[in-house]
């Protein structure tokens, strides 16, 4: 018959390998760490002048360099970098390429339409082993907000009884109306909310003001 050693551990021993036991096992998880960004970035902005613009960061500004040196054309500019119209088979905007020292920018010759999505697209100049291989980002132009509807602000005159042969109506709106459409909005009711036929003189041109707010019938 065998023995097997029994070793007692005095009790302020246990209690710390049970608190170390504790601890370690409440560490906590390490915080993870956030992917890289990529080695390359497209940008719309604006340019001093208002203009629309993108940039392009990550290319090989070197090579970039010798290639603009060569004055190429703009199909040959393409080769680099494009921005189309999304998902529209049209091809590549028109526009200007500029190299700065650590950008290759893009100003379209016609403002970008609000509304609309443009599909930037690079095409080579970044480092080999780059994913992907030929980048491309999206960028939405957003409509700007729309002002409220115009309203009649006021009729003049406001006098509760006028004469037959009351010669102008004053109308002012709370915003600028358009132009030739007028007759087509204006009624003139009697008392019983009938419509009075032929109630206004009908001009080919309509009396606005420069603001296209008062108008007179």
């Amino acid at each position: 018959m065998t023995y097997q050693p029994v070793i007692l551990m005095p009790a302020r021993a246990c209690a710390l390998a049970l608190a170390v036991s504790i601890a370690v096992g409440c560490a906590a998880k390490p915080t993870p760490v956030p992917p890289a960004p990529p080695p390359w970035l497209i940008k719309l902005t604006r340019d001093d002048a208002g203009n629309d613009m993108f940039e392009v960061y990550g290319l090989d500004i070197q090579r970039l360099g010798r290639f603009a040196a060569d004055k190429p054309t703009v199909d040959q500019w393409r080769s680099w970098f494009w921005v189309k119209v999304q998902g529209a088979d049209a091809p590549p905007l028109l526009g200007e390429y500029v190299v700065d020292k650590d950008r290759l920018s893009f100003r379209p010759r016609f403002p970008l339409v609000p509304g609309l999505s443009y599909q930037a697209t690079i095409e080579q100049g970044l480092m080999p082993g780059t994913v992907p291989p030929k980048p491309m980002q999206v960028f939405e132009v957003s409509k700007p907000a729309l002002p409220p509807p115009a309203e009649i602000a006021a009729v003049y005159p406001t006098a509760d009884a006028l004469p037959e042969n009351l010669l102008k109506f004053y109308i002012h709106f709370t915003g600028p109306m358009r132009h030739g459409e007028a007759y087509e909005h204006i009624r003139l009711l009697n008392a019983a909310g009938e419509e009075i036929e032929r109630a206004f003189l009908k001009l080919g041109e309509e009396l606005w003001d420069r603001s296209g707010q008062p108008s007179h019938f």
